[in-house]
Order: C-alpha cells, then sequence, then structure tokens
C-alpha cells in the first residue's frame, strides 16, 4: 500500500515482508528537496518500523557532497537502523555517476548500513527476501558497471 506521495518520493510498504519500497518520481535538483523527501521518509520509517528497505534508482540523479552525506547518516541512516532496519537494497539507476556517489557514502567508515546493489529489483527482491544472516548483514561489496547482460546482471 502507499503510504507517502511526495513530489520527488513515493514510498510503498508492505506489512507481509516488512517492506518500504522507494520510488523517486521526479528527479530532484536541490539538495534541501532532497533531503526533505529523506526526513518523510524517515519519519515514515519510524512509524511503520519495516526490517527491509529497497530504493529503486531509476530517476535518481542528484549529486550528493560531503556535508550531506554526514547529515543522511545523522538524520536518515542512524534513526532507521534504530526504527529495525535489518537489509538495505539499491536497484541501480540510470544514472551511473549519481548511484556511484550513493556506492562511495555507503563505503565510508561513518556509515550504519551495509546495503547492496542490483542491476533489477527482481534480485533486489530475492536477496531482502532471503534469511537475514551474519553474512548478510555484515559483507560489503564493490560494484564494477559494465552495462547490463541478457539476464539482468
Amino acid at each position: 500500500m502507499k503510504i507517502y506521495q511526495g513530489k520527488y518520493l513515493s514510498i510503498q510498504y508492505n506489512k507481509t515482508k516488512s517492506l518500504f519500497t522507494q520510488t523517486w518520481i521526479l528527479q530532484i535538483t536541490k539538495i534541501e528537496d532532497f533531503k526533505q523527501e529523506l526526513l518523510a521518509y524517515t519519519k515514515q520509517y519510524e512509524k511503520y518500523r519495516p526490517e527491509n528497505t529497497l530504493w529503486n534508482q531509476q530517476n535518481f540523479s542528484v549529486s550528493v557532497d560531503e556535508e550531506t552525506k554526514f547529515w543522511i547518516e545523522e538524520n536518515v541512516n542512524k534513526p532507521c537502523m534504530s526504527y529495525g532496519n535489518k537489509k538495505c537494497a539499491f536497484v541501480v539507476g540510470e544514472d551511473i555517476l549519481a548511484h556511484i556517489e550513493t556506492i562511495d557514502s555507503f563505503e565510508r567508515k561513518y556509515t550504519t548500513i551495509v546495503p547492496q546493489h542490483f542491476a533489477t529489483k527482481k534480485k533486489a527482491l530475492a536477496w531482502i527476501e532471503e534469511s537475514n544472516t551474519e553474512k548478510n548483514l555484515n559483507s560489503s561489496q564493490k560494484i564494477i558497471y559494465d552495462g547490463m547482460d541478457g539476464d539482468g546482471n
């Protein structure tokens, strides 16, 4: 069910799978608009407390500076972890540079979330539906994007 519809972000909640799915509706150009949508996401996370979250990055193209990355950690990542987040998945968007910046922000030592990155929503959901094992929760991953094969990899 849809629980939030902002100008830029839509959030769906699947109670059965304890899953939030976020989709960027429009491309954001201002960091302040981006932060406002992330605060709305965090507020919904506090209310529903899902274990899993999936970010569909198809329309995401914001360039995030270092200050904003720290802001995200303090105002989004840490609170959502305290509200019960266990798995975070990203479906790579067409703007690869924006996604590489997203990956970079999670590879910093200051982040509390260890997301996984996928080429398709189907693969992201399959990973989310796996049992939460210590390996899945604490693994780190590097991505080198050369394009997509016939299987969506």
